[in-house]
């Protein structure tokens, strides 16, 4: 089964990060369960990256959360490159409420190195773009041929925009879900993106990521939704359609979001295995946008195009099923070919026979299992929901 790793260059910069600050192992591990309390439970006096400024809780969101993000990033990345492999001639590469910059660094390590990229990231903390290019320093190849990474920090807050170039990588992770904030309240999410829309220039892409969680996951769709109704926007992934999403109407509330197996290194390890937080796998849920009308890709509505939305489960009369999406519509697939798991695309006719596999998910499936043989008229389980320590 397939994992993503963190990378050791990013490694080799959080601890450069860890070395300029005097602190315990155990204190560090005290400051990660607090961040993780300020991430869930008391969400509501969590202010807008106010952690980033503070070096205990910065210290712990290096060593846990920014590399966890940044695995979200590249399996997100090498999934959207696998349809869609002319991404990967984008020059500009923009990060929005970029943090220390985890959507950058999995940019910087998964994009080949073969033309010069220029990186802007935006947040509202001083203190995190500050981090951001001290990391972007130390993971950045050196420049050969002429061919270099360089990296613009820009101080800005949301709703602002920043200005666009040319044909530009748009990264938005973690930044939706914030909108729900107290503070926050007062942006209008569909107009952000009606001047996003606008101002961004042809051949541009936008990658929203959020946490794996129900609240999240659906709050996305029905962004997915919004943005289809208004018609500036076409979808490029994880939907291989561009219709309303059928999870939306389903009374057990479902929401789609993906796994991936994660191997976090020892340097994590140190201060999340203590709490309970490191399980081998983390998860996402994702969408990704372009304008509709300055799109420099083709819109995908092969309805023979399916995307992987369920794990294995038993069904009645057979060995096993999975959840499809398909041209608009929630399917269960029965007998699925071998290797398909949540995340993957599927080719698939009117037959089931018909059906193969066009790209497995890249971070593999931690929730894939091998289903009992089914006993008559029991009904599939439940979907799992992910990990509660992968909120942010």
């Amino acid at each position: 089964m397939p994992s993503l790793a963190t990378p050791r260059p990013l490694l080799r910069a959080i601890k450069n990060q860890v070395g300029k600050v005097r602190a315990s192992l155990r204190s560090q591990g005290e400051a990660l369960e607090e961040l993780f309390q300020l991430f869930t439970s008391d969400r509501r006096h969590l202010k807008r990256f106010s952690y980033m400024n503070d070096p205990r809780l910065r210290l712990a969101y290096l060593r846990y959360h920014l590399p966890l993000n940044t695995v979200r990033s590249m399996c997100v990345l090498k999934d959207l490159l696998e349809r869609y492999p002319a991404i990967a001639e984008t020059e500009w590469i923009t990060d929005i409420g970029a943090g220390p910059g985890s959507s950058t660094i999995a940019s910087l390590l998964t994009l080949a190195p073969d033309r010069t990229r220029r990186y802007l990231l935006t947040d509202q903390s001083r203190s995190a773009l500050r981090v951001a290019r001290e990391i972007f320093g130390d993971c950045a190849p050196p420049e050969k041929d002429g061919i270099k990474a360089s990296i613009t920090t820009v101080q800005q807050k949301l709703p602002l925009l920043p200005r666009f170039q040319g044909p530009t990588l748009v990264w938005m992770s973690m930044v939706i879900n914030e909108f729900d904030h107290p503070e926050r309240r007062g942006i209008d999410i569909k107009g952000l993106f009606s001047r996003l829309a606008e101002k961004l220039p042809a051949g541009s892409t936008v990658v929203i990521i959020e946490p794996g969680l129900r609240q999240q996951g659906r709050r996305l769709l029905a962004l997915h939704d919004a943005l289809l109704e208004s018609q500036r926007w076409q979808v490029l992934a994880p939907c291989t359609h561009q219709k309303t999403c059928p999870l939306l109407e389903e009374s057990n509330r479902p929401w789609c979001h993906f796994h991936f197996r994660w191997q976090p290194g020892d340097l994590v390890k140190q201060v999340a295995v203590p709490l309970g937080l490191v399980y081998g796998k983390g998860s996402m849920s994702y969408l990704v946008i372009q304008p509709a009308k300055k799109s420099g890709l083709p819109g995908n509505q092969d309805p023979e195009l399916a995307r992987v939305i369920g794990d294995p489960m038993e069904v009645r009369r057979t060995d096993a099923g999975i959840y499809l999406c398909q041209d608009g519509k929630r399917r269960v697939f029965r007998d699925p070919p071998e290797g398909t798991t949540r995340g993957a695309l599927l080719k698939r006719g009117r037959q089931n026979r018909d059906a193969r596999l066009v790209a497995p998910w890249p971070g593999g499936s931690p929730e894939a299992k091998h289903p009992r043989r089914p006993r008559k008229g029991r009904r599939p389980p439940p979907q799992t929901p992910p990990e509660k320590s992968e909120a942010d």
